[in-house]
């Protein structure tokens, strides 16, 4: 399988890979996403900075369990950890009492498998800073 289907990164101590998903199993989960994360991002782009504590309320009232979950465990499907499969019981006892190193992996997740989507639609929202800040997550 070509370097260009997985993305690798050290996230506190541990060595996490990450394969692709599927061209339509990506679109489909990007979807998920977009209706969950979509109206607090609509919040953020009214340009009040201030205002994180609502940003915080719509995008946890948007949340939907069951999708996320869902969503995790496809990422963790796809994912290695030292060499070893993420999912099932391995997700369980690596992110016990860990959950900061759990929402790091998935952020690191998401980032590999939707970057060239979230830059794309940065610089259409909002010109190419926006799209270098996302390169940065």
């Amino acid at each position: 399988m070509s370097q260009d289907y997985v993305k690798s990164e050290k996230i506190d101590g541990y060595n996490f890979e990450i394969y692709m998903l599927s061209p339509k199993v990506a679109l489909s989960t990007l979807t998920e996403l977009g209706k969950m994360i979509g109206p607090s991002l609509g919040v953020i782009s009214d340009g009040d900075n201030e205002n994180v504590g609502e940003v915080i309320k719509v995008l946890f009232d948007n949340i939907d369990n069951p999708k996320l979950s869902m969503i995790m465990d496809r990422m963790a499907e796809k994912s290695m950890v030292d060499g070893k499969p993420l999912k099932g019981a391995n997700f369980d006892s690596l992110f016990m009492g860990k959950i900061g190193l759990m929402l790091k992996w998935f952020i690191f997740a998401l980032r590999s498998q939707y970057s060239d989507f979230l830059e794309e639609m940065a610089a259409l929202m909002g010109g190419q800073g926006q799209a270098q800040k996302v390169k940065q997550l």
